[in-house]
């Protein structure tokens, strides 16, 4: 097998320190190690462990191979990058003037495994017959807690583990007992934590039928994602246009192609209402992203979009970086908000951001507004965007309210 050489940043964000440092990947973990996953190298005259993220795998070295160190170990519970989320990263450390490691942390909202909980359910394992014979038996011996326990498997078979070991009061000894009896068998199933408050949606089957106008930019960016050309579109649609009808109509066919969506929007107040409005029409494979949610739930709703589980992501900036595999179209609702600005290093702007990835993947971006950013509006007259707009209202009897400007100094 041949010595693999392995290009790894360094967890340390310091300028002098912002390229790749090469190491060799020892025989037992040659196989093992992928662009994107945390490792643990020896850095520095100290030889100090530090972490590392793998950026790039070659067969060849590019340095003095005496003089290069081995990779120690992959680090423990470390959650890899995506592929393609490393060249985005690379584009915001060259675009926004970042170090590589600060970038690389960008792209990677959820950077340690969490536990996943867990359903632990007591299943019965014998027949009716046999199940009486064992009553029997557990009678003559006086097993009060065996027979307890049984006598309500009889009446069903799966009973939650919390129910068994609290209202019915049956001690781990007794389990154990039981289960050494083939009695029984205590299975335990993962479950992620629920984004949703446990709320399960069924698609509605009461939906709104977009007008003219609405269903000529849906048809537009549509058709141009599955001629293969889809690009950057600008949706300019007044104040009560519609605009979200028509984001869910795109994400809807596009979905159906088997691609995934991401819906950016603008602040985490604003998330119910939206998110509500998708659930109403894909049901259970809408989840959100937000800095509300704990560790967990961020981790299990990101692992959830890797899976496949989910086919839409919506929430604010850092919904963009979901690991999605098939990634079709990216919604950045009110465009011209500031707060798809980090404030943070790297100081990026989601909106740009979004864009590039998107052209990395082939998907199609729409950026909705009914008052563009003075960059979007230039771009789409220049023609460097595609602009789309809805200039009538959805409800035919609503207008617009009448505007008048006034001079404060009369």
């Amino acid at each position: 097998m041949s010595t693999k050489y392995v290009d790894i940043i360094i967890d340390i964000s310091h300028e002098a320190i912002d390229r790749t440092f090469q190491y060799k990947a020892p025989a037992e973990l040659a196989d093992r190690i992928q662009p994107g996953m945390q490792v643990l190298i020896p850095f520095g005259l100290g030889n100090r462990l530090r972490t590392g993220y793998v950026v790039g795998i070659s067969d060849e070295p590019s340095f003095d191979v005496t003089k290069i160190k081995e990779i120690d170990s992959i680090k423990a519970g470390g959650i890899p990058v995506e592929g393609s989320l490393i060249e985005l990263a690379s584009f915001i450390k060259e675009q926004y003037g970042s170090t590589m490691i600060n970038a690389l942390k960008t792209v990677m909202p959820v950077k340690e495994k969490v536990k996943r909980l867990t359903n632990k359910q007591v299943h019965m394992l014998l027949t009716k017959q046999e199940a009486e014979e064992y009553l029997v038996y557990y009678e003559k011996k006086h097993a009060r807690a065996k027979l307890r326990l049984l006598k309500e498997l009889m009446e069903d078979v799966q009973i939650p583990f919390s129910l068994v070991t609290g209202k019915l009061n049956i001690s781990s000894s007794t389990l154990k007992a039981m289960q050494a009896e083939h009695v029984i068998e205590v299975v335990e199933e993962e479950r992620y934590r629920d984004a949703w408050n446990g709320q399960t949606d069924v698609p509605s089957q009461n939906r709104e039928i977009p007008n003219t106008e609405q269903q000529a930019a849906i048809d537009r960016v549509v058709t141009d994602y599955e001629n293969g050309c889809a690009g950057t579109y600008l949706l300019k649609g007044v104040t009560g246009s519609g605009k979200t009808l028509v984001y869910m109509e795109m994400v809807e066919k596009i979905v159906a192609m088997g691609k995934q969506a991401i819906v950016l929007i603008p602040e985490i107040a604003l998330t119910y209402q939206t998110v509500k409005r998708f659930r109403n029409r894909f049901g259970n494979r809408v989840t959100i992203i937000n800095s509300r949610l704990s560790k967990g739930e961020r981790y299990d709703q990101f692992e959830k979009a890797k899976n496949g589980e989910v086919s839409v992501v919506i929430g604010p900036r850092s919904a963009l970086f979901t690991p999605f595999r098939e990634l079709g179209i990216i919604v950045v609702d009110e465009e011209h908000e500031t707060t798809y600005k980090s404030e943070y290093p790297p100081k990026y702007h989601a909106r740009e951001v979004a864009i590039e990835r998107a052209r990395m993947t082939g998907a199609a971006v729409v950026l909705g507004s009914a008052t563009p950013s003075v960059e979007s509006y230039y771009h789409a007259m220049k023609g460097e965007y595609q602009l789309l707009t809805l200039e009538k209202r959805a409800q035919e009897d609503a207008s617009l309210a009448e505007v008048s400007v006034v001079d404060l100094r009369e």
